[in-house]
């Protein structure tokens, strides 16, 4: 009974059974990092965008860094031109991804807590099915794996974390180390 899983494996698995309520087919299709730099490219094609500055791999990183902060395209602070047209993008890129039935690697985090945010029961279910959380490196989690365990283990608050905030080594694919930081305010009865 118990799910041993990486992050996106768990997301991608419980994304599987429960596409219908975001709006998804079951057997949706999951996009490498090729296939979602083809879609950028078209993305600035449509768009008629010749800035050197947005490439397709330029892009790529500055979605993944949105999304793993758990920010969609309308979640996004536009003060600058660059900013809005990056903005512009990434509607783009979600649209193309939403008529393909596709998700990128990041989008498998991002659509699980937007599950679990949006539908109680699902949550619910969940939170049932998992009685105890184990997340093993948890410094090196970022905004949307911090918020699947906050949303799976609130209920029953059976969370057990390892890790060492001085051996955070991801923050440039977006670890965030005040995860394991405040774990202690998110979780108060916490035993170290």
């Amino acid at each position: 009974g118990v799910w041993l899983s990486t992050f996106h494996s768990f997301c991608a698995r419980v994304l599987r059974r429960e596409a219908p309520h975001l709006g998804l087919a079951s057997a949706f299709t999951i996009y490498d990092e090729d296939d979602a730099k083809r879609v950028l490219k078209d993305a600035l094609e449509k768009l008629h965008i010749e800035d050197k500055r947005l490439t397709p791999n330029a892009l790529r990183s500055l979605i993944s860094g949105f999304k793993s902060k758990g920010l969609a395209p309308g979640d996004l602070k536009i003060d600058t031109f660059h900013e809005r047209i990056a903005q512009q993008i990434y509607e783009e890129y979600q649209a193309a991804l939403a008529r393909n039935q596709a998700l990128d690697f990041d989008d498998l985090l991002l659509k699980a807590v937007q599950l679990f945010g949006q539908h109680a029961e699902v949550r619910e279910r969940y939170r049932q099915r998992f009685r105890h959380v184990l997340v093993d490196e948890y410094q090196d989690t970022n905004g949307c794996q911090y918020q699947l365990v906050k949303l799976l283990g609130e209920g029953h608050r059976n969370v057990c974390v390892t890790g060492d905030p001085d051996q955070s080594i991801y923050s440039w694919r977006g670890a965030d180390v005040r995860n394991i930081l405040s774990f202690e305010r998110d979780f108060p009865e916490t035993k170290v």
